[in-house]
């Protein structure tokens, strides 16, 4: 018997903490998920608030966000809604374990760093702002709580070292929402975590909604044991406009100084020429040039518009949806090398062609071989990602893609604003496809 002891002890000190975490299998809700909406303070995370002594953000970190030359832009977005930092709450998380890119060979000693990746976003409450012009004219799903289109995106860097206790944190909520609510994230789509929908749905019960309420508080300490201040690496806003003109957003990007804490406005790269500035206005509405950073071919494909169809004459739809591919593909661009507004508009124009045209989106199967799409094919023995969902929910792509409203729901991963898309969840191509690379990182 104490040999036999003496036998386990020894294997547990060969093994190292990583080869013990990838002998668990994650799924995509355990890595990329959204929070509930914050129906009551005690299921939501608002950016300035302490809790036990630790904030994620702060009025100090606020006031030094990039400004809008346009002073009509610089206090408020989307036609009046308001862009201050009590209305902003955390409404997704996501955990990236390889940055600035999960090469495709999927070789861990590549990896610079590993980040969490939070969304925050405005919300009204209890009828406080704005008027109720917006619930009347617009029949917002709940005229009392409802997302505006202003987000702040939100990273902090997990250093080597600790990159395995945040894993084994991760794992953690897993297993909690197991043990308190008997629920599995295996095989579910990416959105909601499970273990927070009873807290969404007016007809759970008060039991489900109690040990619901019990998950979130065990989560919102977690998450704060990997993200505060201390850690938060960049901030990237993005906001509607003030002047009325449905269709203008405002792009913006902050690097943060470690050293000193201070946050430094960065210049957006990918940009066409002449358009390298800290903030970025486009009408998305009016037609969208992906940046020149993701032309496959600067020769045969120009700017890709809202109906999918190059600018430039004597192109086929085929190349153009090829560069929308590119930016969605992961193992080809790394976002750091691209510009905002390509990355945000993707997903909007491929779910719009694919809901007008289809799933071959209106090519023949030779012409569809040509794109550079990346997916993984749930058919193949890939024991990494065995019984996950592949693709996204198809009402998500069939929202974002329907031809009254389809294109201005350009979030990557949060709740859409405005009109009956209210607390839906916006998730893009590319969001989906670097989750299902850090499942084949993690699981490797």
């Amino acid at each position: 018997m104490r040999l036999y002891i003496v036998t386990i002890i020894l294997t547990l000190l060969i093994i190292s903490p990583t080869e013990i975490m990838a002998k668990r299998h994650f799924s995509s809700l355990d890595v990329s998920f959204f929070l509930p909406v914050p129906l009551r303070p005690n299921q939501t995370v608002s950016i300035l608030e302490n809790f036990k002594g630790k904030s994620l953000f702060s009025q100090k970190l606020w006031n030094q966000l990039t400004q809008v030359p346009n002073g009509m832009l610089t206090t408020t977005s989307m036609v009046g809604s308001p862009f201050n930092p009590a209305d902003f709450s955390i409404s997704s998380f996501r955990y990236s374990p390889c940055e600035p890119h999960i090469f495709p060979d999927m070789d861990p000693k590549k990896c610079k760093f590993s980040v969490l990746r939070i969304v925050a976003q405005s919300l009204s409450s209890d009828g406080d702002n704005p008027p109720s012009f917006f619930s009347k004219k617009w029949g917002l799903l709940d005229p009392e709580r409802f997302y505006h289109d202003s987000a702040l995106h939100l990273i902090y860097i997990i250093p080597k070292e600790k990159r395995i206790s945040v894993e084994k944190a991760l794992w953690s909520i897993k297993m909690k929402a197991k043990e308190l609510l008997g629920l599995s994230t295996k095989g579910k789509y990416l959105g909601v975590h499970p273990g927070f929908e009873a807290l969404e749905d007016p007809k759970a019960s008060s039991d489900k909604k109690k040990k619901s309420l019990k998950f979130f508080s065990f989560f919102k300490e977690t998450l704060y044991s990997m993200a505060s201040t201390k850690n938060l690496l960049a901030v990237s806003e993005m906001r509607g406009t003030r002047n009325g003109n449905i269709g203008q957003w405002i792009f913006a990007g902050n690097l943060r100084d470690l050293k000193t804490g201070n946050l430094i406005s960065k210049d957006i790269s990918g940009l066409q020429k002449g358009e390298s500035r800290k903030t970025h206005v486009v009408s998305f509405s009016k037609g969208v040039n992906l940046g020149e950073k993701f032309i496959v071919d600067k020769s045969k494909v120009g700017p890709v518009d809202d109906t999918i169809v190059p600018k430039t004459g004597g192109v086929t739809n085929s190349l153009g949806l090829k560069r929308i591919f590119k930016v969605l593909n992961p193992e080809q661009t790394v976002v750091l090398k691209g510009d905002c507004v390509s990355c945000h508009m993707a997903s909007p124009l491929l779910s719009k062609r694919e809901v007008t045209k289809g799933k071959n989106l209106g090519l023949s199967a030779g012409e569809k071989k040509q794109l550079e799409a990346f997916s993984y094919n749930p058919k193949t023995n890939d024991a990494s990602i065995k019984g996950e969902k592949t693709s996204l929910e198809p009402s998500i792509i069939k929202m974002r893609g329907n031809k009254k409203n389809g294109t201005f729901l350009v979030t990557n991963f949060g709740r859409c604003a405005g009109r009956t898309t209210n607390q839906k969840l916006c998730i893009s191509q590319r969001t989906l496809n670097e989750t299902l690379q850090v499942l084949r990182l993690l699981n490797k």
